[in-house]
């Protein structure tokens, strides 16, 4: 699947909980992400194809917000065998406006490594500072596809 991703994943420098909304039950932690998806690790296999609503705790508040919710659908799994968990890869399917400007910040935090969340609507001074700050949805870093 690494091959089909539009977007490079960034490994988690935090604890992330991926709850399943539905039955209350903790899925695992995310390992990395990306704007469109992640991958968790935990301990019960995750059935592929499946679609879940989630949610992500998130390790400290980003942009008000204390976690994330979501409709995910697991694309991959395998069993690791050296540490004994689950793999799973999941691509978001749908994620509010506010949850995706949220997952923003947290991606451009995990790529940049900085220690403090920025919002841009707040540092933004002037008509130039705005067009800088304003977070949008591109490829940083494409796979080659070829």
């Amino acid at each position: 699947m690494h091959h089909e991703r539009k977007y490079a994943r960034r490994r988690a420098s935090d604890y992330y909980l991926v709850i399943d909304r539905i039955s209350g039950m903790m899925i695992g932690r995310i390992v990395n992400m990306s704007p469109n998806g992640m991958m968790i690790v935990g301990n019960a296999a995750v059935p592929i194809g499946q679609t879940f609503q989630l949610k992500l705790k998130l390790p400290s508040v980003v942009l008000g917000a204390d976690h994330l919710c979501m409709e995910a659908e697991c694309r991959w799994a395998s069993h690791n065998r050296r540490h004994d968990w689950w793999e799973a890869g999941f691509v978001f399917k749908e994620i509010s406006t506010y949850d995706r400007k949220v997952l923003q910040q947290i991606v451009i935090q995990l790529m940049n490594g900085q220690d403090e969340w920025v919002d841009p609507e707040a540092k933004a001074k002037s008509p130039e500072d705005e067009k800088i700050s304003y977070v949008r949805m591109r490829p940083y870093r494409r796979h080659n596809l070829k």
